[in-house]
């Protein structure tokens, strides 16, 4: 991997996190109220072959969640992060039919995730039913990774 692709992905995925969330802190801290959700993975948990720079932002998302709850929570800012697995989209239509059946066995679900499935847990996490959850990682994995 070269510097510039590993800089490539670290500026989108996580200082592009970084600098919208600098863009929106100060009227939520201003309004006393306010809820982050980052965009991390499961990978960066656990990791994966040939992705050190994708899943070190990821890892590095999680950090961030964890770090903003514990500062921000104070100021009534509730920061979490959705941590997808393996979803069916255009860009994982060109995954090998053997790996997605192998994710789907190791599944406890026995199905691929839909973004639909992502998108509830977005919006449980900006809703008032998610009131008291403030620096959780929320895996949408189908139990991939217990």
């Amino acid at each position: 991997m070269t510097e510039k692709q590993w800089d490539s992905v670290i500026n989108v995925d996580l200082k592009g996190a970084f600098n919208c969330i600098q863009a929106v802190v100060d009227i939520m801290i201003n309004q006393g109220s306010g809820v982050i959700i980052n965009a991390s993975s499961i990978t960066g948990i656990y990791g994966n072959i040939g992705q050190v720079n994708y899943t070190s932002a990821k890892a590095g998302l999680i950090g961030l969640t964890k770090t903003l709850a514990k500062e921000l929570g104070r100021k009534g800012i509730r920061t979490n992060a959705v941590a997808p697995g393996f979803v069916e989209t255009p860009m994982t239509g060109k995954v090998p039919e053997k790996f997605i059946k192998m994710t789907i066995e190791k599944t406890p679900l026995r199905r691929l995730g839909e973004p639909i499935d992502v998108a509830y847990a977005y919006l449980y996490l900006a809703s008032d039913e998610a009131g008291f959850v403030n620096g959780a990682v929320l895996g949408v994995d189908g139990g991939l990774v217990i």
